[in-house]
């Protein structure tokens, strides 16, 4: 089984970033956040639809959790 591919990258001024990645397979997006290296691995998006997907990690980036 092949990791999920990048599709999207970006971050903030405060460290905050995220991934957006496509797991083919399942046919779905997965956002992950970062707060500064930190993974927050338990924070992991799943949604099958793009603009979720891109809407949830701007929010992120925007206003944090």
């Amino acid at each position: 089984m092949a990791r999920p591919s990048i599709v999207h990258q970006a971050s903030d001024p405060n460290g905050r970033s995220i991934v957006i990645r496509k797991d083919i397979e399942w046919d779905e997006y997965i956002v992950q956040f970062f707060d500064g290296a930190e993974y927050l691995s338990l924070s992991d998006y799943h949604t099958s639809h793009w603009e979720d997907a891109h809407a949830t990690a701007m929010l992120y980036l925007k206003k944090g959790f």
